[in-house]
């Protein structure tokens, strides 16, 4: 049967949230469900354990904080019944062996206008207001500007805590622990000696570089210390916020083993429709407190009339990646043209028509055919290439780099078949007009329509050469 916590308000109040949760009372995605079932699973582990003496101390402390700006300003900071989940799991499950806190990682995903700044600082203040003697707070973000929401909002907390707490220009110092918070933009330059114990890296799903991973690494240097990932979904999936996402979702999947990591993942499922007010829930779990449906659905009205204006709302107010973030095409629908049974095989003596843009080397070269079907309708078929840019002075190539520049995903294209990655550092037009020759000898090629870069000396060889 159902394994309930005993002790007090907040175990209950705890214990309530996941068992709603799990029956369904609560609209949620399936890995906020996957979350709050691997923490009924552990209950019955015997080399972890939910001390519910922790999480009365943590619910408690965050109610002599107080909120700082908007219409809670003055009132106590009360837990919602979410973030006693997350906050009161990363205190409260520790190991058995030392009584030391389980987690060092935490990803959080949400909608915006859930709270996530005023959460952040108050888990700063309980780490500068606590025994640990010089702890250190980082608060991240892409730009410094972004990191100081935190830092700022943890510092007008501490204005209205007093002493031993100091708010200063840049910073938040206890003056008795020599304890601090500082803001700091993520770029892997910066990050160099840092021992911290609290690690806020807010809109993480946005670094740009590998500046996350540098992030993790340092956390390892102290034995209680916290990374913690909060953010909406980011318009690029291939950012390296992603490859933690992934490994989240797989280990509340059983899929893989992260026993110090804790995700709370918050979004509409792949089957939940954007539009659909029932589901948006799932996305915001501070819907009726700090957010209401009105103003999602203002949101949704505004939105809703241009394809990137959906995937805006989809990614900020549904908590889901959308790949057509910034695309004028609306993605849903080209997949629905798409012909998956239609073969290069099937098309062969058909008429076509190819387009060709060449690059040389910093953007990709693209030849499309055009083929018009026997039943009337038009298939597209098309290939690409960009040069690893591999040479002796540099065998790892430029790929990475090209990638980080572009933001495009040039190697999963690559494995995917989507994509030719030629050795060198430019285009090899060999390739290219080797494949036009194949497509020239399966269709029936009636023109080659180019954009002129570059193309004098291309078009000269496949007259003279190739005979097109």
């Amino acid at each position: 049967g159902e394994k309930i916590l005993p002790g007090g308000n907040s175990g209950e109040r705890f214990n309530s949230y996941v068992s709603r949760v799990l029956n369904g009372s609560i609209q949620a995605s399936w890995q906020m469900i996957a979350a709050c079932q691997r923490h009924r699973d552990d209950l019955e582990r015997d080399d972890v354990y939910f001390d519910l003496d922790e999480l009365d101390a943590i619910d408690e402390f965050f109610s002599t904080v107080q909120h700082t700006s908007g219409e809670f300003a003055g009132e106590k900071f009360q837990l919602l019944d979410w973030q006693l989940f997350v906050i009161g799991s990363l205190w409260a499950w520790k190991w058995a062996k030392n009584s030391r806190r389980r987690f060092r990682m935490a990803i959080v995903q949400c909608g915006r206008g859930n709270g996530k700044t005023t959460l952040c600082a108050g888990m700063a203040m309980r780490i500068l207001t606590g025994d640990s003697a010089a702890a250190q707070v980082f608060a991240f973000a892409t730009k410094r500007d972004q990191a100081f929401l935190a830092l700022n909002e943890t510092k007008r907390m501490a204005k209205r805590w007093g002493d031993p707490l100091q708010p200063l220009q840049y910073s938040v110092r206890n003056t008795e622990t020599d304890s601090i918070m500082t803001a700091l933009a993520a770029k892997e330059s910066s990050l160099d000696g840092l021992t911290p114990t609290l690690v806020i890296a807010d809109e993480a799903s946005e670094y740009k570089d590998r500046a996350l991973v540098k992030l993790v690494t340092a956390a390892v240097k102290r034995e209680e210390s916290l990374v913690f990932m909060i953010t909406t979904p980011g318009a690029n999936n291939q950012a390296v916020y992603y490859e933690y996402l992934n490994s989240a979702e797989r280990m509340l999947k059983k899929a893989e083993d992260q026993d110090s990591w804790f995700a709370y993942i918050c979004g509409l499922d792949p089957s939940d429709e954007v539009e659909d007010e029932k589901t948006w829930a799932k996305a915001n779990p501070s819907l009726g407190h700090t957010l209401t449906y009105d103003r999602i659905r203002e949101a949704w009205n505004t939105l809703s009339h241009t394809p990137q204006g959906v995937a805006e709302f989809t990614r900020f107010h549904c908590s889901r990646y959308c790949d057509q973030a910034d695309s004028w095409l609306d993605m849903d629908q080209w997949r629905k043209l798409t012909d998956s049974d239609l073969a290069w095989s099937d098309v062969s003596g058909c008429r076509a028509w190819l387009g060709l843009d060449l690059s040389k080397s910093r953007a990709l070269t693209s030849l499309v055919a055009a083929v018009l079907l026997q039943d009337g309708r038009l298939g597209l078929f098309q290939w690409s290439w960009f040069p690893d840019g591999i040479t002796p002075e540099r065998p790892a190539g430029t790929t990475l780099d090209a990638e980080r520049y572009h933001r495009l995903p040039l190697r999963q294209w690559a494995r995917s078949g989507h994509l030719t990655l030629n050795h060198g550092p430019h285009i090899n037009t060999d390739l290219i007009r080797s494949q036009i020759n194949q497509v020239a000898q399966h269709v029936k090629l009636e023109e080659i329509a180019a954009y002129p870069w570059h193309m004098a000396e291309f078009a000269k060889r496949l007259e003279l050469e190739d005979g097109l």
